[in-house]
């Protein structure tokens, strides 16, 4: 099992395992996210307005992707096979999608954008809709996946039920959620994360 530590001071991802290596990416990472078979990790870099792809297999970074302004919140999933990679730009208040190594659309969202989810609908697909949190706004976006089209817009919008919405943990539609409940819980869910400590994840 591998940790994966974002240090923002230091522009490194840290990895944590038997034998402990660091990775150099973009100005200031803020926040990181992986895609479901471990493959890729992906480091949103706040002042470098970037997004670095970490290959897991050997630890190196593979790719820099352009973004928004002031990217502060990534969040993975795929949809018909395909990878894809949605960034929160808080500068910008725009979310950036990511289809390979490539920024090919962004979708306006409310004001400082912040926390960012990809929500798993029972589907085939895993993050055909997206959650985005914006702190200025209290509004929380939901954006989805049009197949037939191809492209991604926003769908709705919902009262975040509170003042500055930070962080919107979604549940997976497996436990049982229906869809009142699901609005509700993404509606409510405002909580801070952690500042203590930098994020961080595992991959088993």
């Amino acid at each position: 099992m591998a940790q994966y530590v974002v240090n923002s001071a230091s522009d490194i991802v840290a990895i944590i395992d038997a034998t402990s290596v660091t990775v150099d990416v973009g100005n200031s990472p803020t926040d990181i996210a992986v895609i479901l078979d471990g493959s890729q990790v992906f480091v949103a870099n706040s002042s470098g307005n970037t997004l670095t792809v970490i290959q897991t297999s050997d630890n190196t970074a593979i790719a820099t992707i352009a973004v928004g302004d002031l990217p502060i919140g990534v969040a993975a999933g795929v949809i018909e096979g395909a990878v894809f990679v949605v960034v929160a730009n808080n500068g910008s208040n725009t979310v950036s999608i990511i289809d390979g190594f490539n920024e090919y659309r962004v979708v306006q969202v409310g004001e400082n954008s912040i926390g960012i989810t990809t929500c798993d609908t029972g589907s085939d697909n895993f993050g055909e809709v997206v959650f985005v949190t914006n702190k200025d706004s209290n509004t929380i976006s939901e954006l989805e996946f049009v197949g037939a089209n191809e492209f991604w817009s926003v769908i709705d919008t919902y009262d975040s039920g509170g003042d500055s919405p930070v962080a919107v943990p979604f549940p997976n539609s497996s436990i049982g959620l229906g869809e009142p409940e699901m609005e509700a819980r993404a509606t409510h869910a405002h909580w801070h994360q952690p500042k203590q400590r930098p994020p961080f994840l595992y991959i088993c």
